[in-house]
C-alpha cells in the first residue's frame, strides 16, 4: 500500500499525500496487469471486449516505456487537470461549465440556476468514450470548478484511463481487494492523477458495484476542505474517548 491518507466523502474515496505531491510511479505489476486483463475477458460484448483489451495493452506499452532507463517519470503532471476544456480549480469557469450545460439541457434557465458550493447535476454529458447520464458537479463562489463525477462501467473506465493518460501522462495506479456483503472478493483498480497546483483526478473501477465504477476531478480546495473536515471529525471522537 502507498503512503496515503483516505477520505471517505462525497461518495469515494480521496487519496490525498502528505507531501502535496505523489511519488514515483512503478510501472504495472503482474498481478495489475491479470487483475484488468481479467476485467475485460468478463465483457460479453466482443466490441467493448476488444476495446478493453486495447486500452489494457496500451496501459502496459506506457507503463514499460517509462520504464527504461533508471529514472521514472513521477505521477505529477505538468498539464493543468481540465474536464472538456474546463480548468479545475481556476476562477471563473462558471460560464464554461453553463455552455456545456446547454449542450443537452432541455431548458435554458437550468443551466444558469447553478450556485456556488452546491451540487448541480448535468445529464447526458459525454467525457472521452463514456456517455455520463448523470454528472455531479459543484462550484465555488469565485466561480472555479471544484468537484466533477461521473459514473462507468469497469471496461470504460479502463478504456477511459488510457485515454486520459495520453493526456495527462503516466497515473499512479493501485491494485486493492474488496468484498460484497456476503464476503466475496474482488480487485478494484485505482488510477489518480495530481497537476501542479494539488487539484486531483481519480478513476476507480468497481467503486460503486461490481460491474461499475467512477471517474472523479477535484480541486485542491474541495481537497483541503475534506482534508480539515475529516480532521475535525477526528478531534471530535477523541473528546469522546
Amino acid at each position: 500500500m502507498h503512503s496515503t491518507l483516505r477520505l471517505v466523502g462525497v461518495g469515494l474515496t480521496y487519496w490525498v499525500l502528505g507531501t502535496g505531491a505523489y511519488a514515483h510511479q512503478p510501472p504495472l505489476t503482474p498481478n495489475e496487469m491479470a487483475a484488468m486483463m481479467k476485467g475485460c475477458d468478463l465483457i460479453k460484448t466482443p466490441n467493448q471486449k476488444v476495446l478493453c483489451m486495447g486500452a489494457v495493452k496500451k496501459l502496459k506499452s506506457n507503463s514499460d516505456a517509462e520504464n527504461v532507463g533508471s529514472v521514472q517519470k513521477p505521477s505529477l503532471t505538468s498539464i493543468p487537470l481540465s474536464f472538456r476544456g474546463i480548468l479545475i480549480g481556476v476562477p471563473k469557469q462558471r460560464a464554461a461549465l453553463e455552455s456545456l450545460c446547454l449542450e443537452t439541457a432541455k431548458r435554458k434557465e437550468y443551466c444558469y440556476e447553478i450556485n456556488p458550493d452546491q451540487d448541480k447535476h448535468l445529464v447526458d454529458v459525454q467525457f472521452g468514450n463514456i456517455h455520463v447520464p448523470l454528472l455531479d458537479t459543484r462550484v465555488g463562489a469565485d466561480g472555479a470548478i471544484n468537484f466533477v463525477k461521473g459514473y462507468g462501467r469497469n471496461d470504460e473506465l479502463i478504456q477511459l484511463a488510457s485515454l486520459l493518460t495520453e493526456k495527462f501522462g503516466e497515473p499512479k495506479k493501485e491494485l486493492s481487494t474488496a468484498h460484497t456483503r456476503i464476503g466475496v472478493a474482488y480487485e478494484k483498480l485505482t488510477f489518480n492523477w495530481m497537476d501542479e497546483k494539488g487539484n486531483v483526478l481519480v478513476v476507480e473501477t468497481r467503486s460503486v458495484n461490481v460491474d461499475s465504477g467512477s471517474f472523479m476531478f477535484a480541486s485542491a480546495a474541495e481537497m483541503g476542505k475534506k482534508t480539515g473536515e475529516a480532521a475535525a471529525v477526528r478531534e471530535a471522537l477523541k473528546g469522546k474517548l
